[in-house]
C-alpha cells in the first residue's frame, strides 16, 4: 500500500492539518515541508520498486536514516522524493538494489532482465530485446508496453532522443535509420517495458557508431 506523509525537520505528519498552526504562526516555513511516499509492505513475494523517469546520473541519493532515502532530480522535473521500504530504485538507464548497510553510491546493480542485441545493415540499425538472464533462463514472461527509444550516446546528460516518439513493439524488435539531421555519431537504445508485476523497467544497449 502506498502511504503519503509530510515531513519537516525529521518529523512525519499524516495530514497537512497537523502542520497548519505552525505554518500560520511562522514557526515552520512551508517551503521546508517535503512529501514522503513509502510502501507499507504486504509480503506477497513481489519486489517493491520506486521508478524514476530520468537517467541515474541526473539524480543524487541521500540516506536520511531510519530507512528513509531522499532521491533528488538535479536536472529534470522529477523534483525531490523521499522513499522508504523500497527494495529497488529503477531509473531510465539503470536499476539499483537498496542496501541499508551501504552508502547509496556503493549500491549494487539489479540483476539484468535481459539484453538488447543490435545488428546494422544497409544504413539501418535493428535492435531486439531478449528477456533472458546470463544462463538463458526467462526473466519476463509477458512484457507489456515494450518501447525502443534511440538516443544520442555522446550527448551530455540527459541524453536526448534521436527517435523521440517510440511506438510499442509487437515483436520485441525495432529498426531505426539514422539521418544527417540526427547529428549523432554514436547511438544507443533504451528499451522500456512493464514486467510481470507491472513495474516499469528498462534495458540499455551497448553504444553503436552510426557511420
Amino acid at each position: 500500500m502506498l502511504r503519503v506523509q509530510l515531513t519537516h525537520d525529521g518529523n512525519f505528519y499524516n495530514s497537512a492539518a497537523d502542520l497548519s498552526a505552525a505554518v500560520f504562526d511562522g514557526s515552520i516555513n512551508p517551503g521546508e515541508i517535503d512529501v514522503v511516499r513509502d510502501i507499507v509492505i504486504e509480503d506477497d513475494g513481489s519486489t517493491d520498486t520506486a521508478v524514476f523517469a530520468q537517467a541515474l546520473a541526473d539524480y543524487s541519493i541521500a540516506n536520511l536514516g531510519d530507512g528513509y532515502y531522499q532521491v533528488q532530480d538535479n536536472v529534470g522535473d522529477d523534483g525531490l522524493d523521499v522513499v522508504r521500504n523500497m527494495e529497488e530504485l529503477q531509473f531510465a538507464d539503470a536499476c539499483l538494489i537498496v542496501d541499508a548497510a551501504e552508502d547509496p553510491t556503493a549500491w549494487a546493480a539489479c540483476a539484468p532482465l535481459g539484453v538488447v542485441e543490435i545488428a546494422a545493415k544497409a544504413g539501418s540499425v535493428t535492435a531486439t530485446v531478449i528477456f533472458e538472464d546470463e544462463n538463458g533462463e526467462q526473466t519476463v514472461a509477458n512484457p507489456e508496453s515494450v518501447r525502443f527509444n534511440w538516443q544520442d550516446a555522446e550527448a551530455l546528460a540527459p541524453s536526448p532522443s534521436v527517435d523521440s516518439m517510440p511506438e510499442p513493439s509487437a515483436d520485441n524488435t525495432d529498426t531505426f535509420t539514422p539521418s544527417d539531421g540526427d547529428g549523432a555519431s554514436t547511438i544507443r537504445v533504451v528499451v522500456t517495458f512493464e514486467d510481470d508485476e507491472g513495474v516499469l523497467r528498462s534495458i540499455t544497449s551497448e553504444v553503436l557508431p552510426t557511420d
